[in-house]
This record gives C-alpha cells, sequence and structure tokens, in this order.
C-alpha cells in the first residue's frame, strides 16, 4: 500500500529515500512544487468545503495543467488525478464526474472517482480508481465493497486504521496529519513502513536521523506498476 503524505514536508522526500515507493505525495491546487516523487493531484473540493467556500476550478485547472507540463517535460505524471466532488452529495458527485472526467483523461491521467454516502455502488462509473474519504468509519467499510471492481484510494488515512486499510487491500491512502506534532501517529507510520518491507529496526519519533539506506535497502516496489501515464 503506498502512503502519500505532504508534498512539501522534508520527512515526505527523506521516507521515500528510505522506502521507495511506498511514499508519494498529495498535491493540492496552488500547491504545486516540480515533484521528484511518486503524487497524485487533489482537487481542493474537500478543504473548499470545510472552509465554507464554493469548488475553486480555476485552480483545479491551473493543477492540472502544471502537472501535464511537468509530465512531459519529465515523465514523471501523477498516478491519478481525483475529479472534482461535492462532499456528501452523491447526485451532485455524479454530475461533476460528467463535467470533468473526460477533460481529466485528455490531459493524460488517470481518473479516481470520490465515493460518498448514499452513493449506489451499481451506478458507479468507470473510473479508474476509487477515492473513499470523509466520515470514519463509513470510508474504511468501503474498501471491501469497491476492491473487487476497482483499486481503492483511502482519504484522510489514520495511523490506527493503517494496517487495516493494508490488508483490506487498499492500494494507497494519504493524509498529511502524522506530520502535525503527533509523535505516537508518527511512530506509528515508522512502525508500519518498517513491518511492511521487514525491518525490525524502525525509526524512532522524533529522531530526524536515519541509518543509511544502503544499510536498510528496503525493496523499492511500485505497487502501481504500469498506472503512471505518458
Amino acid at each position: 500500500m503506498r502512503i502519500y503524505l505532504a508534498a512539501h514536508h522534508h520527512q515526505t522526500n527523506w521516507l521515500h529515500q528510505i522506502y521507495g515507493d511506498r511514499i508519494g505525495c498529495c498535491i493540492q491546487p496552488e500547491k504545486w512544487g516540480d515533484p521528484k516523487i511518486p503524487y497524485f493531484l487533489d482537487n481542493g473540493a474537500f478543504t473548499n468545503w470545510r472552509q465554507g467556500k464554493e469548488f475553486e476550478s480555476a485552480k483545479f485547472e491551473t493543477l492540472l495543467e502544471q502537472a501535464s507540463e511537468h509530465g512531459q517535460q519529465t515523465g514523471n505524471w501523477p498516478d491519478f488525478a481525483v475529479c472534482p466532488d461535492r462532499y456528501g452529495d452523491p447526485v451532485a458527485t455524479l454530475e461533476l464526474w460528467d463535467e470533468w472526467s473526460d477533460h481529466i483523461r485528455a490531459k493524460g491521467f488517470k481518473v479516481a472517482f470520490v465515493v460518498q454516502p448514499g452513493h449506489d455502488p451499481r451506478n458507479t462509473p468507470p473510473a479508474d480508481l476509487i477515492f473513499t474519504g470523509g466520515g470514519k468509519p463509513w470510508k474504511f467499510e468501503q474498501i471491501a465493497i469497491y476492491r473487487d471492481r476497482f483499486p481503492v484510494h483511502v482519504g484522510g488515512i489514520t495511523a490506527s486504521k493503517l494496517y487495516f486499510c493494508h490488508l483490506a487491500k487498499a492500494v494507497s491512502g494519504d493524509s498529511a496529519g502524522f506530520f502535525r506534532g503527533d509523535m505516537a501517529q508518527l511512530q506509528r507510520l515508522y512502525n508500519y513502513l518498517a513491518d511492511v518491507v521487514g525491518e525490525i529496526d524502525p525509526i524512532k519519533a522524533p529522531e530526524s536521523t536515519r541509518r543509511k539506506k544502503s544499510q536498510s535497502a528496503p525493496e523499492q516496489l511500485s505497487l502501481f506498476g504500469g498506472w503512471n501515464a505518458g
């Protein structure tokens, strides 16, 4: 399971150096930063909703353009882009899928559909990936519902659910919360990463140094295989 972390935090690139493609970053509108590691494009809709704003489509469009140019120049395309959605509104989210999905694919990106409470799984559009976010425990329960038909990404994955999502066969999850100062949560991330690569000596929070990669050399697996466009 790939974990996407905050794009501009120093630990994200550092953890990628240690654990390879198990670590990526999430890039939101107005947060572009020439990524050197795996990444996906968030649409910013949940942040807009939380701040009481309407979806800022122009900013998302700019992000798509930046990523498209970056992919053409470097070959580092996003793993996927999250189609615009409306939090808690499955009908509006389907309408936004109809409005945006073909446009996003025309940029050369895989497209994630955001499932909302009340959505009928039988009416799920032909997405490349299912993005399940929002309230707990609902979002974690959706993995089993969709995993046989789609790769499933868990938005806002929590430390206590890392193993649950891993064993439930989610392909990825994202969170900026590990870097907000709770060392116990950060330690759980470190422990999980060490465990899945077979290390017996996880990083100790809040240490900022780590034995050299050559002494550990965890296997750098790409769980997405040929997903990247280009």
